[in-house]
């Protein structure tokens, strides 16, 4: 088989991975119910018209089932996660939710595989360089809850995501104007793949963290239906803008609390350089904004 024809499949399973069934109205007897019906599922007991005998079909539904390849189980969600990432994104939010499991429960089953992988491994998160670093008790302490609880800290990671991605894309050629649970849901499918990149990074090499933003740039391409640049730069600033929040939250905190990088700042100091923060991170999502909206005006 030929690259162009394993491409061409690939484009196709990207584009519907569980194609639909045609409607027939053929006449059935339910193998398990003994039911007289007609499409291809019996209305009594909702058994697939198509099981019957024990052959070697039969034998291929039940490894894809000892697998967990079948839609709806968290293993097939990772596959299209990894595969068509804003494609499985955009079934999801648009209702198709027999395509994939749910994302919460995609989320769980990988923050514990991922947990017990990198116990078995021995790979450990040391924190303690953090209070050597300066870094007061209570973020070290918070820190090191989110690296026991990995599903939260995934979570929480892209949380604020949400808000710049819905100001960024809000007038996107696909999904304009999403709502917020759409990007709660979209997030918590990102969460997901953050974390398996997060333990590949830990686990195998350093550099698989870069497959984190190139992800979320294929991911949101797909989703919202931008080209390559107008995607790439929106998600530039949406990751610049969580960056910049993360350091104003580590600062304020400090400052709150005392530590041997603000403590030796004035009041005055501190309160320009959050302010300076703050108004950089609102100022990229206003930019972004209305930059959006006036290429949507013009388009």
């Amino acid at each position: 088989m030929s690259l162009n024809v394993l491409y061409h499949k690939f484009r196709r399973w990207q584009a519907d991975p569980y194609p639909k069934r045609e409607l027939t109205g053929e006449k059935h007897v339910c193998h398990n119910c003994e039911t007289e019906f007609e499409g291809n599922f019996c209305p009594i007991c909702g058994q697939d018209a198509s099981l019957g005998n024990a052959d070697w079909k039969a034998m291929e539904e039940e490894i894809k089932a000892l697998m967990g390849a079948e839609a709806e189980s968290p293993v097939s969600s990772v596959i299209q996660l990894l595969g068509r990432p804003g494609y499985v994104i955009s079934d999801y939010c648009s209702g198709r939710r027999k395509v994939c499991d749910s994302p919460v429960m995609t989320l769980f089953m990988v923050a514990t595989v991922v947990a017990l992988v990198l116990k078995v491994t021995g790979v450990v998160v040391n924190l303690g360089v953090l209070e050597t670093a300066g870094m007061v008790p209570v973020l070290t302490k918070a820190l090191t809850w989110l690296m026991n609880n990995l599903g939260w800290a995934s979570l929480l990671m892209t949380a604020y995501f949400i808000l710049p991605t819905r100001l960024l894309f809000r007038f996107s050629p696909s999904h304009s104007r999403h709502t917020l649970p759409e990007g709660l849901f979209v997030q918590l499918f990102m969460s997901s793949l953050v974390l398996i990149f997060c333990a590949l990074g830990a686990g195998v090499s350093h550099w698989l963290y870069l497959l984190i933003p190139v992800y979320y740039v294929i991911a949101y391409r797909q989703f919202f239906g931008y080209g390559w640049w107008g995607t790439l730069w929106r998600t530039v600033l949406v990751f610049v803008d969580s960056f910049l929040f993360s350091v104003l939250i580590i600062w304020v905190v400090q400052a709150i609390f005392g530590s041997a990088g603000t403590e030796n700042y004035p009041v005055l100091m501190q309160v320009i350089t959050v302010g300076t923060l703050f108004a950089l991170i609102i100022g990229i999502l206003v930019a972004g904004y209305y930059i959006s909206r006036g290429k949507r005006k013009d388009a």
